[in-house]
């Protein structure tokens, strides 16, 4: 049997040690790093609460997708729709060196603000997740 509750603490624990990784690479000026981060914590953060609800979220990476199945048990998630849509942007293009246009790299393409804003959204995801757990 399935102990969805601690699934769900194990998915909020790593999406804090992502965020807390996350912030770590944002002082080392490492920004496509921090945006990736961001987003994992996020992304987990939704998975645990997913969970804890006893949903299937496996093949859901899309941050938008997650807050739309979240909004079904509690619609204050509908809040951070506009700031999924800009986690959802850093989920590959912060990784991989052919999903921009060459010569660009990830690791040049990404700025402080943009790194600043996605571990602010992302914390504002755990927390809130952190809340309603």
């Amino acid at each position: 049997m399935i102990n969805y509750k601690e699934r769900s603490k194990n998915w909020l624990e790593q999406a804090e040690h992502d965020l807390t990784a996350a912030s770590s690479n944002f002082k080392l000026k490492d920004f496509s790093l921090t945006c990736f981060l961001s987003e994992q914590s996020a992304q987990k953060s939704l998975k645990a609460f997913l969970i804890s609800k006893k949903q299937a979220h496996s093949q859901i990476h899309a941050i938008t997708n997650l807050l739309e199945q979240s909004a079904k048990f509690n619609s204050e998630f509908n809040k951070f729709i506009d700031n999924g849509k800009i986690l959802d942007k850093y989920y590959l293009s912060t990784r991989y060196p052919d999903t921009l246009p060459e010569p660009l790299l990830p690791f040049m393409a990404y700025s402080e603000k943009e790194a600043e804003e996605a571990i602010g959204i992302s914390q504002r995801i755990f927390s809130f997740v952190c809340d309603l757990l």
